[in-house]
């Protein structure tokens, strides 16, 4: 995927891949392998976010972290804000607050636990999350286009024993 963008592309991607490689472990059932897996960008595609542009819920199945890195948030306004944040929902859902609505986690960084986080994007920076994590993006109102850029990665499986126990999880090789 990368060898058609050259080396602005790879040098925006190593620093997404070491955090992947950072944030990820392999599970009990690959105990045996020597290290975990290295990371493949295998999409990546533009937004342009003009005024009333939006995105809506959805997540990226099939790939393991999804991200999207911010080239130009475009016109903010600190006091009013002009939308576009990125909506990160809880994939509880509402459950925490059906099972014992008087109640709340003491813990103040669970205290939107059933509802969504909102991520004001700032330029320059990057968010990596789960891809089956379902986010949105909210009606932006700025005169200025936002632009980021969006991707997803999955593992490159070496041959040996992490693709042998992958393929065994699965049912099947994957590459």
């Amino acid at each position: 995927m990368m060898d058609w963008a050259g080396s602005p592309l790879r040098e925006l991607f190593a620093p997404v891949i070491e955090v992947a490689k950072q944030v990820t472990t392999l599970s009990d059932r690959c105990r045996h392998a020597a290290r975990g897996p290295d990371w493949e960008v295998v999409e990546v595609w533009a937004n342009v976010q003009r005024n009333g542009g939006t995105n809506a819920a959805h997540s990226h199945p099939g790939s393991f972290w999804a991200g999207v890195y911010y080239v130009d948030v475009g016109e903010v306004c600190p006091t009013l804000g002009k939308g576009g944040e990125l909506q990160i929902y809880d994939p509880r859902g509402c459950l925490p607050r059906m099972l014992a609505p008087y109640l709340q986690y003491s813990m103040t960084e669970l205290h939107d636990a059933g509802t969504s986080i909102s991520y004001s994007p700032a330029a320059g920076q990057c968010l990596l999350f789960p891809g089956w994590l379902f986010h949105a993006v909210n009606t932006y109102r700025g005169t200025a286009p936002r632009i980021s850029v969006a991707f997803n990665l999955d593992p490159v499986l070496q041959q040996g024993p992490l693709s042998s126990a992958h393929a065994d999880a699965v049912g099947g090789s994957r590459r």
